[in-house]
């Protein structure tokens, strides 16, 4: 099956890059084949490369835009996509407009103002509001996201 990994970092430092960079080796060794569409220039670097030297790639800046990227994809004729991280809406509805797409929401951007859906005070909670004007009346009596972040931190500890 031939796969595209939609992120928009190649390379980075965070859990979703983490992740990706086991999974890519992980699929290609029982036989998939594997793109990858990322939006930041592929000269960025960080501590995790999501996909080993010689995986197929294209970067949307890296192409001078994403209708040049998606050309590219269309060459790579995917039979899904894995979209992630890929913060310009507009590639996704591309890529959804084109291919069967499977989203992988790792936080909650767009449904949530700190993007972790939980309440910090007066312990930690998960947030139960629909996004909206009212949740700036939450966000910092209840500390909304700090829970997982303080959290995650101390067991960084």
């Amino acid at each position: 099956m031939r796969i595209l990994i939609a992120n928009e970092a190649l390379a980075g430092g965070g859990g979703v890059e983490t992740y990706l960079s086991a999974l890519v080796p992980a699929l290609q060794a029982r036989g998939h084949e594997i793109g990858v569409l990322h939006d930041n220039p592929a000269a960025e670097r960080g501590p995790q490369r999501i996909a080993p030297d010689g995986t197929w790639r294209a970067g949307v800046q890296d192409e001078g835009g994403a209708a040049r990227a998606i050309e590219r994809v269309r060459d790579f004729a995917p039979d899904v996509c894995f979209s992630h991280n890929m913060r310009r809406l507009d590639v996704d509805a591309r890529l959804a407009g084109a291919w069967p797409v499977v989203k992988m929401m790792h936080g909650h951007f767009g449904t949530c103002v700190s993007g972790q859906k939980a309440f910090g005070f007066p312990s930690a909670a998960p947030c139960p509001r629909t996004f909206g004007p009212g949740c700036l009346a939450y966000y910092f009596p209840r500390r909304c996201g700090e829970a997982i972040c303080s959290a995650a931190g101390a067991r960084s500890r």
